[in-house]
């Protein structure tokens, strides 16, 4: 049985020989597998991110920028340096909305997104009561460590939706992701049994109360509990 060959250069100096705001060069001298030596000639750059964004048309957002290398104006997406420790989600968003001035939100399919109240369907608010009457109830009986759950099924041909009582360490740090086979097969959209999910989840429209076109929303008095 034929095994791979150790094809691994180990580095036997560094000559530092440019270091800018974001980024540096270096030529290292290396060992070959084959115990000769060589240089490489290494550029090392800041992290980086790009983003291809569409707007409800399916239009993509680009930018143009003056390439001083080349000498010409170029149709781009946007992209920019990460700053250190900046997650390359909210970077590409921070880069879209910059350049472009969009107004731009990261939305991950196995996050939780639709938690303002004033995005609230009247399913949220039914289910919200429910689930907060059982949680009191239970606490008041002294049951604790528990998770209030939904149970999602058919009542008479039409969904229907029941609590129950998920003990925590069931759900401490457990990330439920969407269904790989909800998404479709080009991996950018959801099928059908997604839609078929979610779409009782959204039924209803609440009427609530706005002032400017905007959600008033009560604002309580502090109160010092003794």
């Amino acid at each position: 049985m034929n095994q791979t060959a150790d094809l691994t250069e180990k580095t036997l100096s560094r000559e530092e020989k440019y270091q800018g705001s974001f980024l540096s060069l270096h030529v290292d001298q290396v060992q070959l597998p084959n115990g000769r030596t060589s240089f490489r000639e290494v550029v090392e750059h800041v992290d980086g991110v790009a983003i291809l964004a569409l707007d409800d048309r399916n239009n993509v957002l680009t930018v143009t920028q003056y390439r001083y290398v080349i000498g010409k104006t170029l149709l781009e997406i946007p992209a920019g340096k990460l700053e250190p420790g900046e997650d390359p989600v909210a970077g590409a968003l921070r880069e879209l909305k910059e350049e472009t001035g969009a107004k731009v939100r990261g939305i991950e399919l196995n996050l939780l997104q639709r938690c303002a109240a004033h995005l609230a369907s009247e399913t949220d608010i039914e289910e919200s009561y429910m689930a907060g009457k059982v949680a009191v109830e239970n606490a008041v009986n002294g049951i604790n460590g528990r998770m209030i759950g939904f149970e999602r099924g058919i009542q008479n041909g039409k969904y229907a939706c029941r609590t129950k009582l998920v003990p925590l360490v069931e759900v401490a740090n457990v990330e439920k992701k969407i269904p790989r086979e909800w998404i479709n097969e080009e991996g950018n959209g959801v099928n059908h049994q997604f839609i078929e999910y979610a779409l009782p989840l959204i039924q209803g429209e609440p009427e609530l109360p706005k002032q400017d076109s905007l959600p008033r929303f009560v604002k309580l008095k502090k109160v010092l509990a003794k």
